[in-house]
């Protein structure tokens, strides 16, 4: 039998293997780098994008602060003006309450009696004024009894016909001397 020398042959073989390993490895590298990038710039734009989205957020927050100040800022002038209605819708209520008062004065107020100050404090009046006595050199004991019984007449005759305004009436202190 010949002899063929197969050496070269698995020596040429051997580095053709040898080097389709090494492109191997190499192209398997640069495509592990590849893959490695795309990635990296996927996680970069995911990030650039999440990034965008809450300074979208941040944005509309901030918008919808301003605009819950505006609106705190609108309940607090409308409950300032509903105030001011209210003042003005009870101002218009007390309105015919004054005509009424000094119309039933007039109509109260006995022959004889003078005022000279009307102070107010909350609901009540406070009138100073003068009395004559009709009793001609009457003691003051008995010219507050004349003042109390026409104020009396007078009150009867306001409750008759339905038209009282002022309660509580009383005289609190009398002064002065003969008429």
């Amino acid at each position: 039998m010949p002899r063929i020398n197969l050496l070269p042959w698995r020596e040429a073989d051997r580095k053709r293997k040898r080097q389709e390993f090494i492109v191997g490895i190499a192209g398997a590298v640069v495509i592990a780098l590849l893959l490695g990038l795309v990635v990296n710039l996927r996680m970069e734009s995911a990030i650039n994008g999440q990034g965008e989205r809450n300074q979208l957020i941040s944005d509309q927050i901030i918008e919808v602060n301003k605009q819950i100040e505006e609106i705190i800022d609108l309940e607090a002038r409308k409950e300032k003006l509903k105030a001011r209605i209210e003042v003005i819708e009870q101002l218009q209520r007390s309105r015919p309450v004054v005509v009424h008062l000094f119309d039933q004065l007039v109509r109260t107020l006995p022959e004889g009696v003078y005022f000279s100050s009307v102070k107010q404090a909350g609901s009540q009046l406070q009138f100073v004024g003068v009395a004559q006595c009709l009793l001609l050199r009457c003691e003051p004991i008995l010219c507050e009894r004349h003042v109390r019984s026409d104020r009396a007449k007078q009150r009867h005759r306001g409750v008759r016909q339905g038209k009282i305004w002022i309660e509580g009436d009383r005289v609190t202190q009398m002064c002065g001397g003969f008429a």
